[in-house]
């Protein structure tokens, strides 16, 4: 087709209408074929093709029509010479049916033991706590109700002091 239009261009001839009707027809079958085949559905994150259901990383393959992971279906529309019966159809959606809820129950499983893990650990994190405040509760009752850091103040203090009154007293009359 490209042909009769360098070809038309090149004599300065007209094209006839049917050479014309003949090339329009021609690109319009191009463009619907190319319109209506199955594209892949999904969304980019960082640049990287990734499932709309699960946000895993997906294969733009045309042979890889389903998400590997959740198995979602990614392919939009039909192919024009879609030669699957009905049954496979069927058969197909039930699959990624099948395979929708074993991954949403297996989601809801981790969710749950992650859920028991963290009771878990909060509760040992509060007994550590206590255990921690208790201990401290104990060295205060030892050290006659103050705390070590009290006390290491109250040491300081009593040596400090004396340091600076004799090196203030000594600046002052060593001149």
């Amino acid at each position: 087709m490209v042909d009769f239009i360098l070809f038309a261009a090149r004599h300065k001839q007209d094209p006839s209408g049917i050479e014309a009707v003949l090339t329009l027809l021609g690109i319009a079958v191009v463009l619907l074929i190319y319109l209506f085949q199955p594209s892949k559905q999904f969304i980019r994150k960082n640049g990287v093709p990734c499932c709309p259901q699960c946000g895993r990383q997906i294969s733009l393959k045309a042979s890889r029509p389903n998400c590997r992971a959740c198995g979602a279906s990614l392919m939009t529309g039909r192919p024009l010479l879609d030669l699957t019966s009905k049954s496979e159809v069927a058969d197909s959606q039930a699959r990624q049916r099948t395979a929708r809820e074993e991954w949403l129950r297996k989601q809801a499983q981790e969710t749950e033991e992650a859920r028991r893990r963290r009771v878990v650990e909060d509760a040992f994190r509060e007994e550590v706590r206590l255990a921690k405040a208790e201990r401290r509760k104990g060295k205060i009752e030892e050290n006659g109700g103050y705390s070590d850091l009290q006390l290491y103040g109250v040491g300081a203090l009593v040596v400090l002091v004396p340091v600076a009154l004799t090196a203030g007293l000594y600046l002052l009359f060593a001149r």
